[in-house]
């Protein structure tokens, strides 16, 4: 889908709407559990996949109901139940959160492109104005030359204003 060539309407009703959701999902994921399971943490453990979810599946749902002698002592299948299914919940809610990320990160991208391309063409201007010695201009350049070419990788191109 191409760039809109107006800006988003993003009001500040919306903008409550979208943080006292988010503020909500925070309350409710504190309220089950605070956990922070490190990069090599989950690195070193097997958790349940797509790989592995038939296994366990099968194994909770069929052979330990129906040869309860294969379950140890040491494992509590109603926890395990309990665990499986929160597994599958909570990995459905970090998937739609994934899409939800993906959403919220394209309509950035739809407003970061065109704004900072008109940006750089203010700014194409305003070096204009300096070397015609329009006043105000060249102190305009002085103080944003730097930040400007910090960003690199534009080869001196000015895109053409994004339209109105």
């Amino acid at each position: 889908m191409p760039f809109t060539s107006v800006p988003l309407a993003n009001t500040p009703a919306i903008q409550t709407a979208v943080s006292a959701a988010i503020a909500a999902l925070r309350a409710q994921a504190a309220l089950i559990g605070n956990v922070n399971i490190t990069k090599d943490e989950k690195g070193s453990n097997l958790s349940i996949n797509d790989v592995r979810e038939p296994f366990v599946k099968r194994m909770l749902t069929q052979h330990a109901i129906n040869v309860p002698g294969i379950v140890p002592s040491f494992v509590n299948l109603g926890n395990s139940t309990t665990r499986f299914n929160n597994a599958n919940y909570f990995r459905s809610v970090a998937l739609q959160l994934k899409q939800l990320y993906e959403i919220f990160d394209d309509l950035s991208f739809n407003e970061d492109v065109p704004c900072y391309k008109d940006f750089r063409h203010i700014y194409a201007t305003a070096k204009l104005g300096a070397e015609n010695n329009l006043p105000g201009a060249d102190a305009i350049v002085a103080d944003i030359a730097p930040l400007f070419e910090q960003q690199g990788n534009d080869n001196g191109i000015i895109p053409a204003p994004t339209p109105a």
